[in-house]
């Protein structure tokens, strides 16, 4: 199942939202994203859709399926947190920015594997 990169987003927060309070509603998400509750609203339809979370009475709670994804981009973003803090990057990473470092990882290995063109590479080159 291929999911957007906000898609992995929202999962990743859900997840984090869970292990701190148990019950995660919109607000919630909206909150710590810093997003529009209309915008949060769309977003979890479409993974309500997809088969990954309930939502039951304004609370959100993920699926089976979508624990172990979410766990997993959240596993990989504290392992690249951990190396780049290793390598002197700790500083300027925000919570909210560090959720797309497993984003950019798959995009990159990807690019790498010749799934995607180089001109959407994650960096882009100046002419």
């Amino acid at each position: 199942m291929m999911l957007t990169a906000s898609q992995q987003k929202y999962l990743q927060v859900i997840d984090i939202l869970e292990q701190e309070q148990r019950v995660v509603r919109q607000i919630d998400i909206a909150v710590y994203l810093g997003y529009s509750r209309a915008s949060v609203c769309r977003a979890i339809k479409r993974l309500e859709a997809k088969g990954l979370l309930l939502q039951r009475e304004h609370a959100i709670r993920l699926n089976a399926s979508g624990k172990a994804l979410g766990r997993y981009l959240n596993a990989v973003r504290i392992r690249m947190q951990e190396a780049l803090s290793a390598y002197g990057f700790h500083e300027g990473l925000d919570a909210v920015t560090a959720l797309q470092l497993p984003i950019c990882l798959q995009k990159e290995l990807m690019r790498n594997a010749g799934h995607i063109p180089a001109a959407s590479g994650i960096i882009k080159q100046r002419k």
